[in-house]
């Protein structure tokens, strides 16, 4: 596994993250392609949050598993900061919304709550995961990830009814923005593009450490491992559904999101390629458990 803080993984990550980004800006400026409407159904509409949170669990145990032999701390920080980041939440969202309105603490004392909503999601992630440790039978284990995932659901399903109540109430606390001050999207400069590009390193380096946990936990071809790495973070992020959902005139505004997270996650494995190589030669525990002999390598 390749060394995570070198300069190389920094900046691969960081070229991965822009070349990403840059999907969606020149569909914006360039071809001026239109954001999406929101015309879903209800029914619609908890089909593709319930796909968002069973991809958002899934990826959180394979997060969580390889860094079995880290700390709780450590793990929960990362899991924490991993869910956080990915969505946009951690610093993103708040630092854009706070350059382009000027009204800094309206756009980030809401975030609290988002804080909170992840922090219970990686605490129930974390002890699933704690739960299911001791056990060597895998039924049993992933018995106890079933069902910590239908529990990690509901309360993600939950969280998202209270989440705008508690938003709204800290907004009250904070001046909101003042029409004078707010930049309107046509007239976004160089700043904001740089600002743009400078913030998206953190949900980039997100998507890096779920590739770094899937290289090290899943077994098989670097190929199938890849693929499922794309496709559970694209569906985390509920634009790989929604973007097969509509094909046709409204394809375009919607596709331009998801072929920004598949830009950035393809160019991870590419460039990381070698640790997905070095995750399947690695000694198997199923083989050691049965021979009682060190597995070859």
């Amino acid at each position: 596994m390749s060394p995570i803080f070198s300069l190389r993984a920094i900046l691969l990550v960081a070229f991965a993250g822009t070349a990403g980004l840059s999907v969606h800006i020149i569909a914006q400026q360039v071809f001026h392609v239109p954001y999406p409407e929101t015309g879903v159904t209800r029914l619609e509409s908890a089909l593709l949050a319930l796909s968002r949170h069973v991809a958002l669990y899934a990826i959180s145990v394979i997060l969580v598993l390889s860094l079995k032999k880290k700390g709780r701390w450590i793990t929960l920080a990362t899991l924490f900061f991993c869910t956080a980041a990915f969505y946009e939440q951690l610093v993103r969202v708040p630092v854009m919304q706070s350059i382009v309105t000027n009204a800094w603490g309206f756009a980030f004392l809401p975030q609290v709550a988002v804080y909170a909503k992840v922090l219970l999601f990686s605490v129930l992630v974390l002890l699933t995961a704690a739960l299911a440790a001791p056990f060597g039978d895998r039924l049993r284990k992933y018995g106890i990830f079933a069902i910590g995932g239908v529990i990690a659901t509901l309360l993600l399903f939950a969280l998202d009814n209270i989440l705008p109540v508690l938003e709204q109430f800290l907004m009250q606390f904070a001046a909101p923005p003042q029409a004078e001050n707010v930049i309107q999207s046509e007239a976004y400069g160089t700043l904001i593009l740089l600002a743009a590009y400078a913030t998206y390193i953190v949900p980039s380096w997100a998507m890096y450490l779920y590739f770094r946990a899937f290289a090290a936990t899943l077994g098989g071809g670097a190929l199938a491992v890849c693929l499922l790495y794309i496709a559970l973070l694209s569906l985390a992020r509920g634009t790989l559904l929604i973007s097969l959902a509509s094909i046709g005139p409204d394809f375009l505004p919607v596709f331009q999101f998801a072929a920004q997270i598949l830009v950035a996650t393809g160019l991870i494995c590419v460039f990381f390629r070698n640790d997905l190589a070095a995750g399947a030669v690695r000694p198997r525990a199923s083989e050691s458990s049965v021979t009682g002999l060190p597995a070859s390598t």
